[in-house]
């Protein structure tokens, strides 16, 4: 059976305008991709927040909260929106591994002096903590290495 004229005309009219809007739809779609990957470690939240690395005596330390992980406890600092948030990690003898300190710069818009509902969560890609910002009254993670070292902090908007 021999396909008519029209319907020859037809049918490659069609594989064009098919052609044509498959290949915007994959143009778009690499250019979101190329647009998240250019957002940073949190996507759209705010952050990353790196703190700061001090030395602190475990001894005079004074935390609101603690949350046990494998290898030893991590302690937030948190007495009110007046002072620096400090994190600080201990081994299993009480032994200060690291700390850091979050000074909220005058150009952040989100302050997280105060954190507090510390949850582990142990994903498969990654391992964080998350935490509500009572500072700002939203939610946020405290982004670990498979050591449970710290690495950024991202503040999540509603």
């Amino acid at each position: 059976m021999k396909i008519k004229k029209p319907v020859k005309i037809l049918i490659i009219i069609f594989s064009a305008i098919f052609i044509v809007l498959l290949s915007i739809a994959i143009f778009y779609f690499y250019n979101f991709c190329r647009f998240l990957d250019s957002l940073g470690e949190c996507g759209f939240d705010a952050g990353p927040y790196y703190g700061k690395k001090i030395n602190i005596d475990f001894k005079t330390f004074k935390y609101n909260e603690f949350i046990e992980v494998p290898n030893g406890k991590i302690f937030v600092s948190n007495e009110h929106d007046a002072k620096p948030l400090i994190l600080l990690k201990t081994d299993k003898a009480n032994n200060v591994i690291w700390a850091y300190e979050f000074v909220m710069e005058k150009e952040e818009l989100i302050p997280f002096s105060s954190i507090s509902n510390l949850q582990l969560v142990e994903g498969k890609k990654y391992k964080s903590i998350n935490f509500f910002n009572n500072s700002y009254s939203e939610p946020g993670l405290i982004y670990l290495t498979d050591d449970y070292d710290f690495k950024y902090i991202c503040l999540s908007p509603f």
